[in-house]
């Protein structure tokens, strides 16, 4: 095949999967109630409304950021209300929620490391270091 029309059909993949995702998302936005909330259901066919956040989750969050965090305890609640693995690893869930914290910064020098990762790392730091520090590169640029 020559370079032509290689082109041409990936100039006509491209157009066709871009009106895929234009219609796709039209027809989501359509169909979608116009609050913005997702239909959440509990059972087939019987819409439900989103957990709401306890008085006890209010109440361990500091009232400065309560606003803030709701979207958070809704998301929390869903989890647990309707997510089909059951019963949920609330501890894995808290780590991802921070691991997830850690990478929305977008530094690559700030991570979160899960208890036990953090004994594994620094395991090796114990104990005693010698040499001059010296690193050699052999590769030729």
């Amino acid at each position: 095949m020559n370079k032509t029309i290689k082109i041409l059909i990936g100039i006509f993949v491209s157009v066709i999967l871009l009106s895929g995702t234009f219609a796709g998302g039209f027809i989501v936005g359509h169909l979608l109630p116009t609050n913005g909330q997702l239909p959440f259901s509990n059972d087939v066919g019987s819409p439900a409304e989103a957990p709401t956040v306890t008085s006890e989750q209010q109440g361990s969050t500091p009232s400065e950021i309560q606003t803030l965090f709701a979207p958070f305890w809704e998301a929390w609640n869903i989890i647990h209300d309707q997510y089909v693995n059951q019963p949920v690893d609330d501890v894995k869930l808290m780590q991802g929620a921070i691991n997830g914290m850690m990478e929305s910064l977008g530094d690559t020098h700030s991570t979160y490391m899960d208890p036990q990762t953090y004994k594994d790392a620094n395991s090796e730091l114990s104990g005693s270091f010698e040499g001059i520090g010296v690193y050699v590169d052999t590769t030729v640029d």
